[in-house]
């Protein structure tokens, strides 16, 4: 639908996205369309989306490199199978970041970031899907008291990052620390480079501001400089 909108087309279409009859783009511009990239934690019918469809993807935050490595693959096969070449969908991994900074900062970036997501049921079947998680342990988070009259399933429509800090203590360490670039700037680097290995494209720092993501931005570029 988007492409199509872009070529300047008046777009009628009744399926699975939903009915919409006469749809065309009235602000249009001559450069080139933009690239569609699809959001998700992988899987096959994923993957087969992704290499139909997309330019590529936008993993979730917190996958291990094992369901990275496993997308990857899946992509990678989807393509084959309709003659496309793998390298034209870009696998573009989200990783939570807090480089070198101090131990509060860090748990409200990164633990309380993920309890925003693993306390919704949706998300916590799927982080326990992809990433072989024991599931039990997302029900205990869903459960705790904190999140009990909730009006909606998001726990961001309600705390703030450092508010979620004690839910957090349920989620076991390596969770976080295998997923995220947190601590000292060399291990971040080895979190990402495992990443790359994994087949990655791109990673996308977030979670942090730029100023706070500059000593590891700075590390990753003088290392490339070196590496040429």
């Amino acid at each position: 639908i988007l492409r199509r909108l872009w070529a300047g087309e008046t777009v009628a279409y009744d399926g699975p996205v939903g009915r919409f009859d006469g749809m065309r783009l009235v602000d249009r511009w001559d450069g080139p369309a933009p690239e569609v990239y699809f959001g998700t934690a992988g899987g096959p019918l994923a993957a087969r989306a992704a290499a139909e469809a997309f330019d590529g993807v936008f993993l979730f935050g917190y996958l291990t490199v094992d369901a990275v490595a496993d997308t990857a693959a899946l992509i990678r096969r989807e393509c084959e199978r309709i003659g496309r070449d793998p390298a034209q969908v870009r696998i573009v991994h989200c990783v939570a970041s807090a480089p070198n900074l101090d131990e509060q900062t860090t748990r409200e970036i990164i633990a309380g970031r993920a309890v925003s997501y693993f306390q919704m049921p949706a998300a916590s079947k799927i982080y326990a899907r992809r990433n072989g998680w024991d599931l039990e342990i997302f029900e205990k988070l869903r459960a705790h008291r904190q999140f009990a009259g909730m009006a909606t399933d998001n726990a961001d429509q309600h705390f703030r990052r450092e508010q979620l800090l004690g839910p957090a203590e349920l989620i076991p360490d390596h969770w976080l620390t295998e997923t995220s670039a947190m601590g000292p700037i060399p291990r971040c680097l080895e979190v990402l480079d495992r990443y790359f290995a994994a087949g990655a494209d791109e990673i996308c720092l977030y979670g942090s501001s730029p100023r706070q993501n500059a000593g590891l931005l700075r590390a990753w570029a003088g290392r490339k400089l070196i590496e040429r």
